[in-house]
């Protein structure tokens, strides 16, 4: 009995070890879909924070991950922690003396950060990026940012480090520190190249780098940090950004809306319709949406319900707030254009409908009649756009 019950319990444990097996493999073979997060700041339309918060930090366990992008792209990718220590996925900021989150990028949904204390290393490798028709995107820019503040205080061997497969780091941002200084930060070396760190340099509450690389399918991003205290990183995508806004300056009926429609590839992306009775600028407006760098958007307006688009005069134009961009902007006249942002572009364009009126028409007709005979005149108007019109006759003259 002794010998059945030991064989027993040595079947159990196995069937537990390959239960525990299967749901590693099944965990690692399957993609866990989350998405990504923009904020406010700077340049807060043109990064999206990735959601981290499905990832098993343990050491060596990969974790297969798709994000959807706000424009409807996804971004695919495998997250493993390298260790030796274990971090925690973490919301932000990750404490109220980061710059991450406290001075820039603030209200950033999920849990982005990796938090924790001594080593950590973090790998997003196998990245890949489709638009929202399944397309391939072949280079595509990653982001990745210091989630504390590198300081002294973190000890002699503190370290915050970027690696890349794809291009050499470059500086997007430096996040002011709590205080406000963007000069009181840890000293940077192997900017343009592939491995960049930074090493400690003041005391506490220190302002943070954002670096990026643009990478191409396949192809592997890590960041590491160490502290004797806690330390922490995030990783984003970085994209542009589209706005658009409806302006109304008048409107021929009280109950007339509009819709604009931001779209790629035929589909809708964000989209946004008046309403009430008011006039003046941002009736509606999509909000700052990111989307994919160097790829065309059609930008488009559209009456609602009775109202009469042809009763109004429509035209548009866009700005960029971002400084240096060489971005051709469209204006004109009509209800639809397309713009292509490029990377880090802060796009923002507008409809502006004005209601149509009639003027006064003199219509002289030529008839020669002898005076005192009856006469007969016919003439057509054609009002164009249908639009409230009285017609009479001021008699002969």
């Amino acid at each position: 009995m002794m010998h059945r019950a030991m064989v027993r319990k040595t079947m159990l444990f196995l069937a537990f070890l390959l239960t525990i097996a299967c749901a590693s493999a099944f965990r690692s073979a399957r993609a866990d879909a989350a998405q990504c997060y923009v904020a406010t700041g700077k340049t807060a339309n043109v990064l999206c924070w990735l959601d981290m918060s499905s990832i098993n930090t343990a050491t060596n366990v990969p974790t297969a991950m798709s994000w959807t992008l706000p424009d409807g792209s996804v971004l695919r990718g495998t997250v493993t922690s390298l260790g030796p220590t274990v971090p925690t996925a973490t919301g932000l900021p990750t404490y109220g003396g980061s710059a991450l989150g406290n001075t820039a990028y603030t209200g950033v949904g999920g849990k982005p950060a990796f938090y924790g204390g001594g080593t950590v290393q973090i790998q997003i490798s196998n990245l890949s990026l489709v638009d929202s028709k399944s397309n391939s995107i072949s280079n595509f820019t990653i982001a990745g940012a210091d989630a504390e503040t590198l300081d002294t205080g973190d000890g002699a061997s503190a370290y915050v480090s970027w690696t890349t497969a794809g291009t050499p780091w470059s500086q997007l941002e430096i996040m002011p520190s709590t205080s406000g200084s963007s000069t009181t930060i840890c000293t940077l070396s192997g900017l343009g190249t592939q491995n960049a760190t930074c090493v400690p340099a003041y005391p506490a509450n220190d302002a943070a780098y954002i670096l990026t690389s643009v990478v191409s399918t396949g192809q592997s991003v890590a960041m590491g940090v160490s502290s004797d205290s806690l330390q922490g990183m995030a990783f984003a995508v970085n994209l542009a950004s589209l706005t658009l806004s409806k302006n109304v300056t008048s409107r021929v009926n009280a109950s007339d809306e509009f819709t604009v429609n931001i779209a790629q590839n035929g589909a809708s992306i964000a989209s946004a319709t008046t309403s009430g009775k008011t006039v003046g600028t941002a009736q509606a407006t999509t909000g700052a949406v990111g989307v994919l760098p160097a790829r065309s958007y059609t930008l488009t307006e559209a009456a609602t319900g009775q109202t009469n688009l042809g009763q109004y005069a429509s035209t548009y134009a866009c700005t960029n707030a971002t400084t240096g961009s060489t971005t051709s902007l469209p204006s004109g006249v009509g209800t639809s254009f397309a713009v292509t942002p490029a990377l880090n572009d802060r796009v923002s364009c507008a409809f502006t409908n004005t209601a149509l009126t009639l003027t006064n028409v003199a219509v002289t007709p030529t008839k020669t009649v002898t005076a005192g005979s009856p006469a007969t005149a016919s003439f057509t108007l054609t009002n164009t756009p249908a639009l409230a019109a009285t017609f009479g006759s001021a008699g002969p003259t």
